[in-house]
């Protein structure tokens, strides 16, 4: 499978030098707007490269088993269905 180069943002760093010999290290990129929850980038990758590899394990047998960005989505979609059927919610949590 042939990948296209990634598109990486220049190497710029800004030093600050402190007294005592500290450095702080900042990018000089601004980082973007952050993802609302967890499940956001699952859904855009599922959407984009759903039938990419999200986890694989080698089984004691040698056999890889694999589970796609598509195959968890459904899962997790499935999963968080399930909780709110039981009527959990912010104000009645699942403590596991």
């Amino acid at each position: 499978m042939s990948r296209s180069p990634l598109s990486l943002a220049p190497a710029q760093v800004l030093v600050e030098r402190r007294t005592g010999g500290e450095l702080v290290l900042r990018s000089s990129h601004a980082l973007g707007e952050p993802p609302r929850h967890v499940n956001e980038r699952l859904r855009h990758w599922a959407a984009i490269a759903g039938d990419r590899a999200f986890l694989a394990e080698r089984a004691p047998d040698g056999n890889l088993t694999r589970v796609t960005y598509a195959e968890a989505r459904l899962r997790v979609d499935a999963l968080a269905q399930a909780l709110l059927d039981r009527g959990l919610s912010a104000d009645r949590p699942l403590i596991v």
